[in-house]
């Protein structure tokens, strides 16, 4: 077939496939009907792709039936189907399963500006005398293995105290009550893989490259820089991605 003709009539490789968002009660007849409609509107396959409001059980046993049953039915229409893994996004959490570990949750080091109280978590703190964001005569206040003594340093008090802590995101109802996963620890990836990949893997078989294309993955990070923390922390203190693996 030459360019014009492909252009005129595109196979379905270059035909769009929009992300199908999967946001209720999933019922069987109800997702062919609208394969089928995805079929007459010229759509070239879909991404099955789990959002906010889904009602099944995400990576369940119905689950992964009604992932094989679109998969074939887009095989006998000439579709290509897709998957996603994860559950909304970013990828990583496996809808929360990993995060329920808190070794794998996301994690930074908080700057805060001449704190109150004694703090948790306290890396180190530091005197110096601060001009904007320019620092000059920084003296340790004390050092990490003893307490922190709440801002108080013996320095005249017209110097600012800086306290860098290790602190965890904050939870929320987007990753279902826990939090994103430490993505720059490895231990917490191979884990994801677990329970999602290698759970197509066993649940969807020879599909996988077949019936089913292939995966899409969603924007995993390592959290913000030098902002309110993954958008949990909204109180202007500055972080910066921290994991419990850096040193190793």
């Amino acid at each position: 077939m030459d360019l014009k003709k492909q252009f005129e009539n595109p196979g379905v490789e270059w035909r769009g496939k929009p992300l199908w968002s999967w946001n209720g009660k999933l019922e069987k007849d109800e997702l062919l009907a609208q394969i089928d409609v995805l079929k007459d509107m010229g759509m070239g396959g879909f991404f099955m792709h789990s959002r906010t409001g889904l009602a099944t059980e995400y990576l369940g046993d119905e689950w992964f039936e009604l992932i094989n049953a679109c998969a074939d039915r887009a095989e006998e229409l000439g579709l290509e189907a897709w998957i996603y893994d994860e559950d909304r996004w970013p990828s990583g959490l496996a809808a929360g399963l990993v995060s329920k570990n808190p070794e794998f949750r996301q994690k930074a080091i908080l700057l805060e500006i001449d704190p109150v109280g004694e703090g948790e978590n306290v890396v180190a703190e530091f005197t110096c005398d601060l001009d904007g964001v320019v620092c000059s005569d920084v003296e340790q206040a004390f050092e990490p293995a003893q307490s922190s003594h709440g801002g108080q340093t013996g320095k005249s008090v017209s110097r600012t105290v800086l306290r860098f802590s290790i602190v965890e995101q904050g939870k929320s109802g987007f990753y279902n009550g826990t939090t994103y996963v430490d993505t720059m620890n490895r231990d917490a990836t191979e884990a994801y893989l677990k329970c999602t990949h290698e759970k197509y893997a066993e649940k969807c078989g020879d599909r996988l490259g077949k019936s089913i294309k292939g995966v899409f993955t969603d924007e995993p990070h390592r959290g913000a820089l030098l902002d309110g923390f993954c958008m949990y922390m909204e109180n202007g203190d500055h972080t910066v991605p921290y994991t419990q693996k850096l040193f190793a």
